[in-house]
């Protein structure tokens, strides 16, 4: 119930609400890439994507070459097959143009098997289908995973979704975050919209 008019008089006040100092870097970093114009929605994505990693936790360590970031495809799916090779063309530019020692490979996903070694996989739109076993082998492998596909992000398949058509907007799905054994900054959760 709400105090009446003249409570509010009496009522002492309070220092106004400051969000912490590393949410507001957070906001910088991430935002940063949507100042600039004339970029693809799928470079931005990247960009994000490189900027967001910072703030998780649990990774396995990265060799000497550093990280490495697998983009499933489905090869009979003609959509998945386009959208990982241009992800994975975005990536490796970006990688470059930011000086950060990550590489792409793309992974069919009927050889997923072979590729334990990745520290993150991108999973694009159209691969519906395989969710589950790109799940599972991400949790036996303990592998990151994130996509540009909401519906992936929804499924218990992706921890992290990226959207930057209109903005930044980034979906983090709790559940798969904690069941894949990993976990973000506290700050990060008040920039994602948690599912």
């Amino acid at each position: 119930m709400l105090p009446a008019s003249n409570d509010l008089e009496h009522t002492p006040s309070r220092m106004p609400v400051r969000p912490p100092r590393a949410l507001l870097v957070i906001v910088a970093v991430l935002c940063a890439c949507e100042a600039a114009s004339g970029e693809s929605p799928l470079h931005r994505d990247t960009e994000v994507f490189f900027n967001a990693r910072h703030f998780i936790r649990g990774m396995k360590a990265a060799g000497s070459t550093g990280a490495v970031v697998g983009v499933a495809y489905d090869e009979t799916n003609t959509v998945s097959a386009t959208e990982a090779k241009a992800f994975l063309a975005r990536l490796r530019s970006t990688a470059s143009q930011m000086n950060v020692s990550l590489h792409g490979r793309l992974i069919e996903i009927s050889g997923l098997e072979d590729h334990a070694d990745v520290h993150y996989i991108y999973v694009p739109h159209g691969v519906d289908k395989h969710y589950q076993k790109i799940y599972d082998f991400a949790l036996r492998n303990r592998i990151f995973t994130f996509s540009t596909d909401a519906a992936a992000v929804k499924a218990p398949c992706c921890i992290l979704g990226l959207n930057t058509r209109s903005g930044v907007e980034i979906y983090l799905n709790q559940r798969t975050l904690r069941a894949l054994g990993f976990d973000v900054d506290a700050a990060f959760k008040y920039m994602v919209k948690q599912l």
